[in-house]
């Protein structure tokens, strides 16, 4: 979703086959969905209130290079050229390749070398800030070019990314941390009592104020990324709603 909420990223679908091919959904706040065909296997995607970076890789059978495509808000778009010295082999790493920065500035990043030490693993990225200019354009209009640093330590439980490029986490024992885009080591922001890996689920929330949720004993706890130790919400689960052992809550979704 948007910071806004003008828009929303609804569902993308693969066809099936090794082609790779995916189709996305694009969901307009007055109601519109249009639908655009992707020729890669996405990994990543952002928005802002005027269009969606996806990004993603070749199909199997292929050099495994990143690629990127870009849909308006109006359903127009298609795949661009990746931004100007931007290295095309694909490194994986554990935090998304796109960001909405604001003011419609996304940000691609580049891995550059993921180390693991004593304080946990260390990615070094090249982070190429870039603005869309026009979705049917052949490439997209860099702004400026910096070198970014995210730790993650060695005991993190669960992780996820935060919007405008930061990322969250939470250790073993509760304590929960941010890495910011302008520091090197995470944020301590608190600690959460009686965390346990498998209660977390992640929340699609405003970037204005990200959340997580934690399931407890018939219900469920929201709690914000930047004040942890404060319940912002709850919301009570019937056990016996789904009949099949499997059914469960995977996320939760904030729309107001």
């Amino acid at each position: 979703m948007s910071p806004e909420g003008n828009l929303a990223v609804v569902g993308i679908q693969g066809d099936g086959t090794a082609n790779g091919v995916e189709t996305i959904m694009l969901l307009r706040a007055d109601g519109a969905v249009f639908k655009q065909r992707i020729p890669f296997s996405s990994h990543s995607l952002d928005l802002s209130e005027d269009h969606v970076i996806v990004m993603g890789t070749s199909p199997e059978g292929t050099p495994q290079r990143n690629r990127i495509f870009v849909m308006d808000a109006d359903g127009g778009g298609g795949e661009v050229a990746l931004p100007q010295d931007y290295d095309a082999a694909f490194v994986p790493m554990r935090y998304s390749t796109v960001n909405y920065m604001g003011d419609g500035v996304f940000e691609i990043l580049q891995t550059d070398r993921v180390d693991n030490g004593e304080e946990g693993e260390r990615t070094e990225v090249t982070a190429f800030e870039v603005r869309v200019t026009d979705s049917r354009a052949q490439e997209l209009e860099t702004q400026q070019v910096r070198h970014r640093v995210m730790t993650r330590y060695e005991d993190a439980a669960v992780s996820d990314n935060l919007p405008y490029g930061e990322s969250g986490f939470i250790d073993a024992d509760g304590k929960v941390f941010i890495s910011r885009r302008d520091s090197e080591k995470p944020e301590y922001m608190g600690t959460v009592a009686d965390f346990a890996e498998e209660g977390f689920l992640r929340v699609r929330s405003k970037a204005a104020d990200p959340k997580f949720a934690l399931k407890r004993e018939g219900y469920v706890e929201i709690r914000s990324w930047n004040n942890p130790e404060r319940v912002v919400a709850t919301l009570n689960t019937e056990r016996f709603a789904c009949r099949i052992e499997q059914c469960g809550i995977a996320a939760v979704t904030e729309i107001s």
